[in-house]
């Protein structure tokens, strides 16, 4: 059980880093790169988001849309999956590989447009990657509600770019070093190297 407790709070721990730094990598990309911005659909969504008033939009996207997501995309559609796919595909690689992908490309579509598309499809990538690693609801909804809150504020704050612009390379590093990690399976509990798989 003590073992348990401490993989699913370290991978908490990334999920929170991965999530604030994919959140700002994305607002990042997106402010270097503003044509990526300019598509009708995501211009209308991005309007819907913030046509509420703060405190509420934090409730909205940074509490209960992540929840609600992750329960949808990660717990039932994975597990469901799992259930489903497990009795026709023998190795759990393969399973694994097939469960990733069906998530991430289903949470990338319900993102309704092209730039939200492709970052719902890395987000879910590591999301469902994560979600193999700890069968753990809060690591997932951590690194979701963290990348959320992150893109919220910043999106809704662009003054804090110009503090940012210093650091987001390293973030961007940081997200790589710590994907790096969750695709290896390897995590360092005392003196010994476990998998998580």
């Amino acid at each position: 059980m003590k073992e348990k407790i401490k993989k699913v709070s370290y991978l908490t721990g990334i999920g929170v880093l991965v999530g604030a730094a994919l959140g700002i990598l994305s607002n990042d990309i997106l402010r270097l790169y503003p044509t990526l911005a300019s598509s009708e659909a995501y211009q209308k969504s991005k309007e819907t988001l913030y046509a509420v008033g703060f405190r509420e939009g934090l409730i909205r996207y940074v509490l209960i849309a992540p929840l609600v997501e992750e329960l949808i995309f990660r717990v039932l559609l994975m597990v469901g999956g799992e259930k489903l796919l497990g009795r026709k595909v023998k190795k759990s690689t393969s399973l694994h590989v097939i469960l990733v992908t069906i998530s991430a490309l289903a949470f990338a579509l319900y993102h309704g447009n092209m730039v939200q598309g492709v970052y719902g499809l890395v987000a879910g990538v590591l999301l469902a990657m994560m979600w193999i690693r700890s069968k753990n609801l809060l690591p997932i909804y951590a690194m979701h509600a963290l990348a959320n809150l992150s893109a919220y504020l910043l999106e809704r704050n662009p003054e804090y770019w110009d503090r940012l612009d210093n650091i987001s390379l390293m973030l961007t590093l940081l997200l790589v070093l710590i994907g790096n990690a969750l695709v290896s399976g390897k995590v360092v509990f005392g003196n010994s190297e476990q998998h998580l798989l």
